[in-house]
């Protein structure tokens, strides 16, 4: 459900930041279906698209 979801994007958000896997890969490994369904509920939950992995530490903080 929503908490699962929640909580699947939260865990992503911290792999985008620590790990230089592309967004796909990523998308795949905490089980959305592919990388647009991931890019949307990310864009949605934090306001902001996910950070490219050429461009990660250019944002700030997420609200995790």
């Amino acid at each position: 459900g929503a908490y699962s979801r929640l909580r699947r994007l939260s865990a992503a958000a911290i792999a985008l930041r620590i790990t230089p896997n592309l967004v796909g890969a990523l998308a795949r490994s905490f089980g959305f279906d592919s990388a647009a369904t991931f890019v949307s509920a990310f864009k949605k939950r934090f306001g902001v698209p996910p950070p490219p992995a050429s461009g990660r530490g250019i944002h700030g903080p997420l609200n995790i």
